[in-house]
């Protein structure tokens, strides 16, 4: 069985690979592991193995463990972010990958100058245009774009995407591409620099590097297969959404296909917009498939 070391230096590989193949340097892509329901004592080891940058997805779970892990880690928020969570999450981290509308940036930036923070965003974008995921669609994007780059306390690093789920790789590259165009069209069209591009996956990663991502959000690769651990995670966030009063329908706002809810056990498929879409065992969650990031 593969070390976290081991595994972390194959990604690192594959990446160089990837640049390799896209004329470009492997310094331009920044690896951020997702360490969403590993334990702290997991996530050591691969920052013993040189790891800098994680990723976590839900307020609750990093805001217990973070404080136990070296206070030199970079940290990013990758999944959906409610808005009543933005006071908690903004000390945690450097970065948020998921705004997905204007009404979240502008409680991001009203919040972060109550707190004296400075924080750095992905603006989503929902490219395919799926009614079950979150995020802006290119149109709603160039309209606000103005709005949110006048925000005085955010810092715009470019655009993030999750494409439509796929059994080959290369199903996503247009996905990938598109979202490329986009920031160029938008980065010309402000005259700003809108640079970065968070895209790829476990199962795809290799794609986005050869198509421009700048930063990709890889976990299963590293720490292994989570899929039972999703499951509760998600069963975690349904609850949790009941409790709060928020959205709970695919159980994060982010499924596409299916029935979704708590009440039959059926959830279709998931995407918390945080890392590699996939199917759960059958057995993990009454029969459904399931897809979460991981």
């Amino acid at each position: 069985m593969e070390s976290v070391a081991e595994r972390l230096d194959a990604v690192h590989a594959r990446v160089a690979g990837a640049c390799a193949r896209g004329g470009r340097a492997p310094a331009g892509v920044e690896v951020l592991v997702v360490s969403k329901t590993v334990a702290a004592e997991r996530v050591r080891e691969a920052v013993e193995a040189g790891q800098r940058l994680f990723g976590e997805s839900r307020q609750q779970e990093a805001s217990a463990k973070i404080p136990l892990l070296p206070s030199s880690l970079q940290w990013h928020f990758i999944g959906p972010l409610q808005r009543n969570k933005v006071r908690k999450v903004l000390p945690l981290v450097e970065a948020i990958h998921s705004v997905d509308s204007v009404p979240l940036a502008r409680q991001i930036d009203a919040v972060a100058a109550e707190l004296g923070l400075f924080p750095k965003v992905f603006l989503e974008v929902n490219l395919a245009g799926e009614a079950s995921k979150h995020g802006f669609t290119p149109e709603a994007l160039r309209a606000a774009l103005d709005e949110l780059l006048r925000l005085p306390r955010l810092e715009v690093l470019g655009l993030m995407t999750v494409p439509p789920v796929a059994e080959d790789p290369q199903q996503s590259r247009p996905w990938f591409a598109t979202l490329r165009t986009l920031r160029d069209e938008l980065a010309h069209n402000a005259g700003v620099p809108i640079t970065g591009l968070s895209m790829g996956m476990s199962d795809d990663f290799e794609v986005a590097v050869e198509e421009g991502a700048t930063i990709i959000r890889v976990g299963s690769v590293v720490f292994g297969d989570r899929s039972i651990f999703e499951v509760e995670e998600q069963v975690a966030e349904t609850v949790e959404g009941v409790f709060e009063g928020g959205p709970v329908a695919g159980f994060d706002r982010r499924c596409d296909g299916g029935e979704r809810g708590i009440d039959g056990g059926a959830v279709g498929g998931c995407d918390v917009g945080g890392e590699q879409r996939f199917r759960a065992p059958p057995e993990a969650f009454g029969g459904s498939d399931q897809r979460g990031g991981r």
